[in-house]
């Protein structure tokens, strides 16, 4: 593993092709402490995912059929998921509508 191999959170995110703060995020959201120390264990991450899934209420795109048809097509195009939460976000306030 690249982090054991001491590898910094920039070099893992250049490797996955992602960036280099998501990399940060799931470590410190899913290390476990071992031996006082930080530990970061896939699977252990894994099993940490699916428990904080579990106490999910809902999602609210499964109540919302119109917004789940909206992102499906904006994820289809050029859009990515941030610019469409950006989007939602600034479109939520303007409206003041919270069920849109």
């Amino acid at each position: 593993m690249l982090l054991e191999k001491k590898y910094s959170y920039r070099q893992i995110a250049k490797a996955a092709i992602i960036h280099h703060t998501s990399i940060s995020r799931e470590i410190k959201r899913n290390s476990c402490i071992y031996k006082g120390e930080n530990i970061y264990d896939p699977v252990k991450a894994e099993s940490k995912i699916k428990d904080r899934m579990k106490k999910l209420k809902g999602f609210k795109l499964t109540k919302n059929s119109k917004l789940v048809k909206f992102i499906y097509l904006m994820l289809k195009g050029t859009w990515s998921p941030y610019v469409i939460s950006v989007y939602l976000k600034k479109y939520k306030s303007k409206s003041g509508n919270t069920n849109r």
